[in-house]
């Protein structure tokens, strides 16, 4: 039978524990959020990861304090996922390495091969998120929204296929673009080829950016779909 897993976009998100409806009262160290949380639900969305990358003892303790069960969903770095990117977000050795462009915000396309086949070496797992990798569900991975129809014009073919390895990776296309016409097709075709999982998307329609919601399954094993907020309209 399948099992449906149901879990948050992040367990630490601002709003969530704003609400103050999540976690009880007192429960502020990370440590105890997040064991509270993962006796409530069997899987989070990792929201810092696309931010900075997960620091070896982060994901050492992420593991340590959840079952073994618990699954984790990765959300790769906005550096691979062609999203300007504050070398802050590097380890420092790489940061260094950048010299005076360490100062302004870079772009994947621009960084030399070798540094970021260092990040993505590092990122995929085999000596940075090791600790956690038993654990992790899949690795989220956003195609920006300015990115077109074409995997080769935007770079995801060559920045999914290089992080796909050792994870299961899921695909959110955020250009619409992707989903018109005859693109849809060509699109599911290009997850099902390489075994990539078709993020479902459930959002208001007359938000920037928004897809449709294209319900198919591209991998046999798992399918994802990410609610991204219906919030009632004040005062209805």
């Amino acid at each position: 039978m399948n099992r449906i897993l149901v879990g948050t976009a992040s367990s630490t998100d601002k709003s969530l524990i704003a609400s103050g409806r999540c976690y009880p009262p007192k429960c502020n160290p990370p440590e105890d959020r997040l064991r509270y949380y993962e006796s409530q639900f069997p899987l989070v969305e990792v929201d810092s990861s696309y931010c900075a990358m997960p620091a070896p003892q982060v994901a050492q303790l992420w593991a340590e304090r959840t079952p073994p069960g618990f699954k984790f969903n990765v959300k790769a770095l906005r550096l691979f996922t062609g999203h300007q990117t504050s070398p802050a977000a590097s380890p420092k050795d790489i940061a260094t390495t950048l010299g005076p462009q360490a100062k302004k915000n870079v772009y994947y396309k621009d960084l030399p091969p070798e540094l970021t086949d260092e990040m993505l070496r590092r990122y995929g797992g085999r000596d940075r998120a090791a600790p956690a990798r038993g654990q992790a569900h899949c690795r989220a991975f956003s195609v920006r929204a300015v990115d077109g129809v074409s995997p080769a014009k935007s770079g995801a073919h060559r920045r999914v296929s290089a992080q796909a390895e050792g994870y299961q990776l899921a695909v959110e296309f955020l250009n619409p673009t992707w989903f018109e016409g005859k693109h849809a097709a060509a699109t599911l075709d290009f997850e099902r080829h390489r075994g990539l999982v078709n993020v479902v998307i459930d959002a208001p329609a007359d938000l920037p950016n928004t897809i449709p919601s294209v319900w198919e399954v591209t991998h046999p094993d798992l399918a994802i779909v990410r609610l991204h907020g219906r919030n009632q309209v004040p005062g209805t």
